[in-house]
């Protein structure tokens, strides 16, 4: 799955992961680290490395939150536009999945949201 979102996102210049990332912030303005890890289900490490990158290319930023450890992350214009960017990418994504799977294409999604370690379990 992720190769295939890839697929279509990397025009955009980064993987389906870093645009979920960021789709996510964007529907949810500023979040903690912690909120983030858990909402899109993702260890710590790797949302860490995501989080970096997206930083250093200016689509995010980081400001303290309500204690030292604390980060939120919100998006910056750069990020608002990424996202916008990425929008029509993703939606062709989808569009193709959908048109491969046909029918088993939403009964695929509801058992993926099903796999252990997604937050509706």
């Amino acid at each position: 799955m992720t190769r295939h979102y890839d697929s279509y996102v990397r025009e955009c210049g980064l993987h389906s992961s870093q645009l979920g990332i960021l789709f996510f912030i964007h529907e949810n303005d500023s979040l903690t680290q912690r909120e983030l890890a858990r909402q899109l289900s993702m260890d710590k490490a790797t949302l860490s490395r995501n989080l970096q990158l997206l930083m250093r290319d200016g689509y995010l930023k980081a400001r303290p939150g309500n204690d030292r450890r604390e980060r939120l992350m919100r998006l910056t214009p750069a990020g608002k536009k990424k996202v916008k960017q990425a929008i029509p990418l993703w939606e062709a994504a989808q569009k193709a999945l959908k048109e491969k799977l046909g029918e088993d294409f939403e009964g695929i999604l509801s058992q993926m949201n099903r796999l252990p370690g997604r937050l509706d379990e």
